[in-house]
C-alpha cells in the first residue's frame, strides 16, 4: 500500500496489533494522481486544484476548485472585504477575528482534474493540518484511523 506520513504509522500499529505485516511502497499512480507536485505559486494558470489561502494568524483556508485560481480568489477577496461571513469561512474568520488573508501567498497545493480525488486530497490536507486551518468542515468524508 502506498505511504502517507502520519496515517500509515496508524495503519502499522493497528495491522501489528491483528498480527498482520504492512509493507509500503511508492504507487507511481497515486503519487501521479493526488500525492505529488510541490506547491507553485500562484502566477501560473491553475485550474482544477486544491490551494491554500494563510492568514496573517498564521493559519490557513484550505479549498478546491475547478475553475480559475484566480478567479476562485476574487469571490474570495470580494466576500471577505464584504464581511459576507455566511458564505465564506475564510470570510467570517477575517472579519469576526480582525485578520488579513495574506493574498499575494495563495498557493496552488497540487492539481488534480478529477473532482472525487480532488475533494479527496482537499479533505487530507486538510486533516494533515487540522491544528493550522480555519475551514468550517473537513471537507469530503475521509475515515480517521
Amino acid at each position: 500500500m502506498p505511504y502517507f506520513k502520519g496515517v500509515s504509522e496508524r495503519i502499522t500499529r493497528i495491522l501489528n496489533r491483528a498480527g498482520a505485516k504492512t509493507f509500503y511502497s511508492r504507487s507511481q499512480k497515486l503519487r501521479g494522481d493526488i500525492l505529488s507536485q510541490p506547491k507553485d505559486p500562484l502566477s501560473k494558470k491553475h485550474t482544477a486544484c486544491v490551494y491554500s489561502i494563510p492568514c496573517s494568524c498564521g493559519q490557513q483556508y484550505i479549498g478546491q476548485t475547478k475553475r480559475p485560481l484566480r478567479v476562485r480568489v476574487v469571490e474570495l477577496k470580494r466576500a471577505t472585504e464584504q464581511g459576507k461571513a455566511e458564505g465564506s469561512a475564510l470570510a467570517e474568520h477575517a472579519h469576526c477575528n480582525n485578520h488579513t488573508p495574506l493574498w499575494a501567498d495563495v498557493t496552488s497545493i497540487v492539481k488534480v482534474k478529477h473532482l472525487g480525488m480532488r475533494l479527496i486530497r482537499e479533505a487530507l490536507e486538510i486533516r494533515v493540518n487540522e491544528k493550522s486551518t480555519i475551514n468550517r468542515m473537513d471537507g469530503k468524508d475521509v475515515s480517521h484511523m
